[in-house]
């Protein structure tokens, strides 16, 4: 199983209502293809192949044959093939509920995380995979919970329809590898690390934000969504934001593409105060689909460098020590080392013509 670890089948403590279930939820407009073996753990939860459920029910608990279960309504003649994808989510829940707030909450967090890595292969606006369509047309399971050990199982209903379909296979993996995603993955799978354990979370929290600012279709929730994850990576409790956020991008930045140094700092500075002014003063006026994209380059470079280079930033500290010492070179005309740190910079230029869809896609001044 690709990204399998231990870590994944984890669960809350027992209480005395509470049994194990393997959850399930159709992911639609998402392929997990065969290069991965048909399946993927991001942390706690693992996209699967429909018909993988299938062929290896045992190992994901399910009692009986999916027959067994098929009988009971009309509609669950469809059971396993509503989508070409589920997220399974193993935990432990009260058999006489059948809400799954927490389960999809996982559930989606993880999708987010697979949305992020997205940004290189298919621009912004494209991206349609989804555990709710926006469009109904049938009647299907949107969530089914089997009991381990037991043919009991719940389930819950909803409207959905398929999408276009993305593809976790070769090409994708291709470019998740060099972003540095799979080192990233090991670590929130549970892989060994020396990497702290709140670093590991704000790794996380920010993927998470990046995905859901990649997938939004309001042009200042994904900017705001793009620079609180920044923010994430780049700031801890007590730094003096105004002075400090604009000096570590443009540090960062301005040395990996020293050819506009002066570009990356003026950049740095406007994202700064568009994002104090949307926070701050509610004004949102000023953001532009360039600012958006701009953010977008930060934010994806900062995760791809951090992920290529976990075991020289195993905390935010070293790499905030690491981006001041760049500051501190740079300020005193010395020679910046860069080959030995294994970095990176991505830096697709901004067109006319992608500018022109995207704000048609955000119905900018519509």
């Amino acid at each position: 199983r690709f990204g399998a670890s231990p870590r994944n089948t984890t669960m809350p403590p027992t209480t005395k209502r509470n049994h194990c279930y393997s959850c399930f939820f159709p992911v639609f407009g998402l392929e997990v293809g065969r290069d991965l073996g048909h399946e993927i753990e991001i942390g706690r939860v693992t996209f699967v192949d429909a018909q993988s459920v299938l062929r290896r029910r045992r190992r994901f608990q399910i009692h009986r044959e999916p027959g067994y279960y098929r009988k009971s309504k009309y509609w669950r003649e469809k059971l396993f093939s509503e989508s070409a994808t589920y997220a399974l989510v193993r935990n432990r829940r009260d058999p006489d509920s059948n809400r799954f707030d927490s389960e999809r909450r996982m559930a989606r967090d993880a999708l987010m995380i697979v949305a992020s890595t997205f940004r290189v292969t298919s621009p912004r606006g494209r991206f349609e995979a989804s555990m709710r369509p926006p469009v109904p047309d049938d009647l299907v399971e949107s969530a089914v919970a089997f009991r381990h050990k037991s043919p009991q199982w719940t389930s819950s209903l909803s409207c959905f329809r398929p999408t276009s379909t993305y593809k976790l296979d070769a090409l994708w993996m291709k470019n998740a590898r060099e972003s540095g995603f799979f080192r990233f993955l090991r670590l929130i799978n549970g892989g060994k690390s020396s990497v702290s354990d709140s670093w590991t979370t704000a790794l996380r929290r920010s993927a998470v934000l990046h995905g859901r600012s990649y997938v939004s279709h309001d042009l200042f929730e994904a900017f705001i969504l793009n620079m609180i994850a920044i923010e994430c990576l780049l700031c801890k409790r007590g730094d003096k934001f105004s002075d400090l956020f604009p000096k570590r991008l443009t540090s960062l930045f301005g040395w990996l593409d020293e050819d506009n140094r002066d570009t990356w700092s003026k950049i740095a500075e406007r994202l700064y105060s568009l994002r104090c002014s949307l926070v701050h003063d509610g004004l949102s006026g000023d953001i532009t689909v360039a600012d958006l994209l701009n953010s977008d380059a930060v934010l994806g470079n900062l995760q791809d460098n951090i992920w290529m280079n976990l075991t020289r930033f195993p905390t935010k500290d070293s790499l905030l020590r690491y981006l001041d010492e760049v500051q501190a070179r740079h300020l005193l005309g010395m020679r910046v080392w860069r080959k030995k740190d294994n970095l990176v910079f991505h830096h697709r230029p901004i067109t006319d013509r992608q500018i022109i869809l995207l704000e048609e896609y955000f119905e900018v001044g519509a």
